[in-house]
């Protein structure tokens, strides 16, 4: 179901369900992760993703006007997910004042939670690991990519709410 945001007070957003259906379904390995819920809340959500690709070749044209083309294959394509980041924790209820409200979110801002991921996957991987690659799936579409880069920014200080971008560099398809 799609959302729509409204910031109640700095760093904290509400999300109200529309009842409409979202025209994909974008899913990234181990973005939730496992907690007692279920899923590990973020503080951050994905708005976007961009995914381009493209092939290597080489024309060249002779003297007598004759054009040679040369294939040799798809490059590794480019995924970058778009997101932003709450500075506060997430609650599962509405209103937060109320009895019932379970906080989570380990009080993490979402702009560490965000770049904890980034350390945690990316391909340079840690302590000598190498990273491995991540499953990428949206609509009819599975990718797998290596995380390659991560930008953080913190775009609106006074509603203490930030932008994210993860770039993955994906094996042909």
């Amino acid at each position: 179901m799609a959302t729509v945001l409204f910031t109640s007070e700095p760093g904290v957003a509400i999300a109200l369900y529309d009842g409409t259906v979202l025209p994909i379904t974008l899913t990234v390995q181990y973005w939730a992760g496992l907690g007692t819920s279920g899923y590990l809340a973020r503080n951050a959500i994905i708005t976007g993703v961009t995914v381009s690709s493209r092939g290597t070749y080489q024309f060249q044209q002779t003297l007598r006007n004759f054009v040679y083309v040369y294939v040799f294959g798809e490059r590794m394509g480019d995924v970058t997910i778009h997101g932003l980041t709450f500075m506060s924790n997430c609650v599962q209820c509405y209103p937060p004042s109320s009895p019932d409200c379970i906080e989570i979110g380990q009080g993490f801002s979402g702009i560490s939670m965000t770049a904890d991921y980034y350390d945690a996957w990316k391909a340079t991987g840690q302590s000598n690991v190498p990273g491995i690659p991540l499953g990428i799936s949206f609509g009819l579409m599975s990718l797998l990519g290596f995380l390659t880069g991560f930008n953080i920014s913190l775009t609106d200080p006074k509603s203490r709410i930030g932008k994210f971008t993860l770039n993955f560099k994906t094996t042909p398809w």
